[in-house]
């Protein structure tokens, strides 16, 4: 026999107008909220509180039964598993895992509809996921989300559409930010820090969140999924770390607050089509030597350019590429080219549209203005690399080009080569300030 226990209070207050009724439950058996309310309970209720258990049909109920349902309390319950068809997922059989917000808790696909009523959710201590589409479109949630520190994985969509909530606190167990968890996020302000947990940023993850100013990306992340910041128009300052190997088509692309200096990562690869197209209060660019391939339109639009450095000695090829640099003012615009490379430069495809062309002093340039260092010169078991912000990649190479070491370094570092005969070598450093070729003896 079920055995439910039911502790209620109900007050009704005049609210805007509408009746406040609020109701506390304790639920002994997972799956009995709805036979727990009476008709009448279900279609008036606004506050609800609800203690024991629950499992993905009881967000069903909540979901599709309580159209008034506005402040949602399960701090203090367990969400347990659950297999069957008569979960947020509707006639389909599915297993929900335990400490689940379910897959679609909020948002129901069949019928195209959000909880668009719910305005506050604590949610317990205990869960650990919260599944795809959970919270999409619930533009009444309203002021600020705290993620419980227990969550570690954020579905797709998860709060896509949420425009009342200015802002969130990712925990630091949050291992990756999914494809369009944050979509839409309009009234999203301020500085966005992300945790050093999350290895990747998934596609369209912060797609127009127009309130956002700054972003902080940590070094831990590799990749910016495709459209990651695509629209975030207030957003100034984003902070990408030397260990991003790829920027996404369309990352960037209409972020026109972004202003100043972009330096690229030296340890990127590729650059996306459209990645930062249209972000036209950029005044420099730096486009490192380890970039291999460059996207359609990836600059397109950032008309305010009036340099960019691009650190390869042989021009990146753009014959697969259209209109990389369009719209930039080609004669006013300087590309700065490594020494020795000019020639190649006015001969390749699209970077010959630059007028403007002047060699840097070195044949691996730098940006660092002496900034970093290496002593002593003359050698004899090894070396430190002095003024580094942060990690770098270092590569050491004999006089016939062969690299014999290859690394990364923190600042201050010892480099031992005492394995190495006496000899002129070649040191490339590679940081996120720039690329910094030496000689080093070894005597």
């Amino acid at each position: 026999m079920k055995k439910i226990i039911l502790l209620f209070f109900i007050l009704n207050v005049t609210l805007l107008g509408r009746a406040q009724v609020s109701k506390t439950i304790n639920v002994s058996i997972a799956g009995t909220l709805s036979s727990s309310l009476t008709v009448n309970e279900l279609t008036s209720v606004t506050d609800l509180t609800i203690t024991v258990i629950i499992d993905a049909r009881d967000f069903k109920t909540m979901r599709d039964n309580m159209p008034l349902l506005s402040d949602l309390d399960v701090s203090e319950v367990s969400i347990g598993a659950y297999t069957g068809t008569e979960g947020t997922l509707s006639s389909v059989n599915v297993r929900y895992p335990e400490n689940n917000i379910p897959t679609n808790a909020f948002y129901s696909p069949s019928a195209g509809l959000s909880k668009t009523s719910l305005k506050i959710i604590s949610l317990p201590s205990s869960v650990t996921s919260i599944g795809y589409s959970a919270f999409k479109g619930c533009v009444g949630l309203n002021n600020s989300l705290v993620i419980p520190t227990s969550v570690t994985t954020l579905g797709d969509h998860a709060f896509s559409g949420c425009i009342g909530i200015k802002s969130i606190s990712l925990t630091a167990n949050i291992s990756a930010l999914q494809a369009y968890t944050f979509e839409n996020f309009s009234s999203m302000g301020g500085e966005l820090n992300i945790p050093s947990t999350v290895t990747s940023i998934g596609d369209a993850a912060f797609w127009s969140c127009s309130g956002l100013t700054s972003v902080v990306i940590p070094s831990s992340v590799a990749t910016i999924g495709s459209g990651s910041f695509y629209g975030c128009t207030g957003l100034t300052s984003a902070t990408l770390p030397s260990t991003i190997t790829s920027i996404g088509n369309y990352a960037f692309q209409g972020c026109t607050g972004l202003s100043g200096a972009l330096v690229i990562p030296p340890t990127v690869i590729s650059i996306g089509n459209y990645s930062y197209q249209g972000c036209n209060k950029l005044t420099s660019l730096s486009i490192p030597s380890s970039i291999t391939s460059i996207g359609n339109s990836a600059f397109t639009g950032c008309t305010a350019l009036t340099s960019i450095y691009a650190y390869k000695n042989t021009p990146i090829s753009l014959n697969s590429s259209t209109l990389v640099f369009s719209s930039i003012n080609k004669s006013t615009c300087t590309l700065y080219v490594p020494k020795g490379s000019i020639a190649l430069y006015q001969a390749a495809n699209q970077w010959k549209d630059f007028t403007n062309m002047v060699e840097l002093l070195t044949a691996a340039p730098a940006i660092l203005n002496g900034i970093i260092s290496l002593y002593p010169n003359l050698v004899t078991d090894g070396f430190h690399i002095v003024g580094l912000e942060g990690k770098a990649k270092l590569s050491l190479v004999d006089i016939n080009g062969k690299e014999l070491l290859a690394k990364q370094v923190n600042n201050n570092e010892f480099i031992h080569i005492n394995n190495f005969p006496k000899d002129v070598y070649i040191i490339n450093i590679i940081s996120s300030e720039g690329t910094l070729e030496s000689k080093l003896i070894k005597k």
